[in-house]
């Protein structure tokens, strides 16, 4: 299993120092706006939900991509994002 993680999200304007937060990140849920409101059938009404990744159980390896690279928007070009990103010995 892949695992992507990023180390900039210019969209929510926040920055990761390391992989374990990087992951915290990606484990986040976040909320949906209220135009995808879902039906509760339990409750008959439509509310706000909140999307999100779990991890149930891990395989016996999994390997994470770093996302290095950003696009820059006014030049349209890639950059390397060029930072110190802390890496512990065990997760």
């Amino acid at each position: 299993m892949d695992l992507s993680l990023t180390i900039r999200n210019r969209f929510e304007n926040v920055e990761y120092n390391s992989m374990e937060d990087s992951i915290k990140g990606y484990l986040k849920p976040t909320k949906l706006d209220s135009s995808n409101l879902y039906f509760c059938e339990d409750c008959g009404e439509k509310v706000e939900i909140e999307k999100g990744n779990k991890f149930v159980r891990l395989p016996p390896i999994l390997t994470f991509q770093l996302g290095r690279f950003e696009l820059n928007y006014e030049t349209m070009t890639r950059e390397k994002i060029n930072k110190f990103f802390y890496f512990p010995e065990l997760l």
